[in-house]
């Protein structure tokens, strides 16, 4: 099993209801039942990762930035820079998919 802690801007309920997380940098996942956490909120979630990509942020697909909420690659960006200030168009992402574990 394996762990990613998450940061206070990231709601339970949004994690719940999702079966994405992107995150900046290229993040090196095995597809394995997983850990997620946000010890400044107290939560934690089980899930077993699926697919791990890795692109630039200008690469986004709509079904991802559908799945984040935004309706289109520009407003996931701007999405994702409320975490990661220093984001841009080039930046190296990962895209984390996964299923609810049982």
């Amino acid at each position: 099993m394996q762990g990613i802690l998450l940061s206070s801007d990231v709601n339970l309920k949004d994690i719940e209801d999702k079966n994405i997380l992107i995150q900046e940098g290229y993040k090196f996942f095995n597809r394995v039942k997983t850990i997620l956490a946000c010890p400044s909120r107290n939560w934690v979630l089980v899930r077993k990762i699926t697919e791990v990509i890795h692109r630039e942020a200008l690469d986004i697909t709509k079904e991802e930035y559908e799945s984040l909420g935004c309706n289109s690659v520009d407003e996931a960006l701007d999405y994702l820079k409320d975490v990661y200030p220093d984001l841009d168009w080039h930046s190296p992402i990962t895209v984390l998919r996964w299923k609810n574990s049982e």
